[in-house]
């Protein structure tokens, strides 16, 4: 795999973890094992949705997390109601830096523990570290595209996305088609959004939208067509960092810092909220090439 050591470390380590959580027999562990190494030529992208595809055909399961996911959706709306007096009068900015203090869900990361207990704080009280909202021209913006990433933090884009459509801004929700890990997709986000008027796309499986020379034409017309893309997660930020074409668009991503890769790469502490652009993005990319083959130094 064309990425850091630790890439690798991580891959191995979820798809194990995948295996033996989901009550894969030792001998199927073993054969499963062998062709996700054989996914390591790839590049990382590649490398984690199809290893992913292993562990759907080996347990036999359309959606392994499905009932993962059920549980991080009613901690999130509980927090949400929470949270409620707090954030129902803030503006529409400051709730996208809630967004990306959001990606705090997540099961799937080396070295990262979600702490259910402490999601609320941190959603309230921790800022993004690297903060480019500003940067944007919002009165300029139509049209948002926003590509969902986990769910359980969903719950909070979907109450974003609710305000920026108050806002006056036409919004399209972009998601996976199929699994992939604790992801949101076209079924969790039909149910997740049905009382709500946005229009849904899906990618046709489970790559991401960003990975932009595996998307699909309507893909491509819907990213193309907006005046911004918001994507969220770090798997959105390396699928655009991998792919072999580049959206053309101005993006802004909205993550965690939580793997020990992007943390070096943007020089933040693990687990730091970041709201980044893609041009800053872009000018990081020789540093993340350098990166490659090498096991990275952890931000404290």
């Amino acid at each position: 795999m064309n990425r850091p050591l630790d890439c690798i470390l991580c891959l191995l380590e979820c798809r194990l973890r995948d295996l033996i959580k989901l009550g894969v027999s030792e001998n199927s562990i073993g054969t499963s094992i062998c062709k996700i190494k054989d996914l390591l030529r790839y590049d990382r992208t590649t490398a984690f949705v199809e290893s992913f595809e292993i562990i759907k055909r080996v347990t036999g399961k359309i959606d392994p997390y499905a009932d993962t996911k059920k549980r991080l959706k009613t901690l999130a709306e509980k927090v949400l109601r929470k949270m409620n007096s707090v954030i129902k009068s803030i503006n529409f900015i400051h709730l996208i830096r809630i967004a990306a203090a959001a990606n705090v869900f997540d099961t799937q990361v080396l070295g990262y523990v979600f702490n259910e207990a402490t999601v609320e704080y941190r959603l309230i009280h921790e800022k993004p570290l690297i903060d480019e909202t500003n940067l944007i021209n919002w009165h300029k913006i139509k049209h948002i595209v926003y590509i969902l990433d986990n769910h359980g933090e969903a719950v909070f884009d979907r109450f974003v996305i609710s305000k920026l459509i108050e806002q006056g801004y036409n919004v399209t929700v972009i998601v996976r088609g199929s699994a992939y890990e604790i992801d949101v997709t076209i079924d969790d986000a039909l149910e997740l959004f049905k009382d709500i008027s946005v229009n849904i796309v899906s990618v046709k499986g489970s790559y991401p939208a960003l990975y932009a020379h595996k998307a699909s034409r309507e893909i491509l017309n819907t990213l193309e067509e907006s005046d911004i893309i918001i994507a969220k997660g770090i798997a959105n930020l390396e699928a655009y960092l991998d792919s072999k074409k580049r959206i053309d668009k101005q993006i802004l991503f909205l993550l965690r810092a939580k793997c020990p890769v992007i943390s070096a790469l943007l020089k933040v502490p693990r687990s730091a909220s970041i709201a980044v652009t893609n041009r800053k993005v872009q000018d990081l990319a020789k540093a993340f090439n350098d990166l490659k083959s090498k096991p990275v130094t952890v931000h404290t």
